[in-house]
């Protein structure tokens, strides 16, 4: 099976996340202060980021197991 396609879905989709997360530094440096909402959901960011990570490592311990016929 060819797998370069999941890798380049996900790579686009983390171009777009680091994109806005570029864009919110630059509101938080130029427009407005963070509010605590904003705190609250920058960690849960870092923490979906955190999982993504777990997920991504977890990928290389999946074994090979096709279904019998």
């Amino acid at each position: 099976m060819n797998t370069i396609a999941f890798y380049a879905a996900i790579a686009k989709h983390l171009a777009g996340i680091e994109s806005n997360v570029a864009a919110l530094a630059d509101v938080y440096a130029n427009i407005s202060e963070r509010t605590t909402l904003d705190e609250d959901l920058i960690d849960l960011l870092a923490a979906k980021a955190d999982e993504m990570k777990a997920a991504a490592i977890a990928l290389k311990s999946v074994a090979y197991d096709p279904p019998t016929p």
